[in-house]
């Protein structure tokens, strides 16, 4: 297997030489990526792909690819450039938006965070109501406190008894700053009850 890797290898080492600038389908940057990735040789599979979408800005998987390398890498300012290039070309997944949201993040991002909370919003998920919360939490986290109120409440329209929407909106209005942001959350869960059931505003029915 390894002597085919090399051969196969040497071959596309030719055609670079031979095409150095070629980005297009079939390119052999492309294929070197993923003979390295096969290998576990992750930085040389990130050089191939840098240089392929250096060539095509267009190239979909190619930064899809390099993103989960540079992720694996720990290079999250590298992972979170790449998936904005990948959203740039289809901007209609809501995974990769979500990722991305992710790893702004990480980065200390509030605005890129933001705007792809947003954009999620916008593709409609299936989860409306955790996407609504994800962005409430977002701009409070961004420091903007009143529409992390106006976002959390249009969670808490859709799913009354989502116990993270409910914790988040008594925070808001007790003035709790946004400090570090929670995990993102589906709204699925709900809000533990004793003597009532437990409204939006946080106001226990008898």
């Amino acid at each position: 297997q390894e002597e085919r890797l090399e051969e196969a290898e040497e071959h596309l080492r030719e055609a670079v030489a031979l095409f150095p600038e070629y980005g297009g389908t079939g390119s052999p940057y492309w294929y070197l990526a993923q003979l390295h990735q096969q290998r576990e040789e992750t930085e040389e599979a990130v050089d191939a792909l840098e240089h392929l979408t250096a060539l095509n800005e267009s190239h979909y998987e190619a930064f899809l690819q390099l993103a989960e390398l540079k992720t694996e890498l720990g290079d999250t300012q590298g992972a979170a450039e790449a998936m904005d290039a990948a959203v740039l070309i289809y901007p209609y997944e809501v995974e990769l938006h979500d990722r991305l949201a992710e790893a702004h993040e990480a980065r200390g991002d509030a605005i890129g965070t933001v705007r792809e909370r947003r954009a999620i919003l916008a593709l409609e998920p299936a989860d409306l109501a955790g996407a609504y919360y994800n962005l409430a939490v977002a701009y409070n986290t961004a420091g903007d406190p009143t529409q992390a109120r106006q976002s959390v409440l249009r969670a808490l329209e859709i799913a009354p008894n989502f116990s993270a929407g409910l914790e988040l909106l008594l925070d808001l209005r007790s003035g709790a700053p946004g400090g570090a942001p929670p995990e993102p959350q589906a709204a699925g869960a709900t809000a533990p009850q004793t003597d009532g059931a437990v409204s939006p505003a946080g106001a226990r029915s008898r």
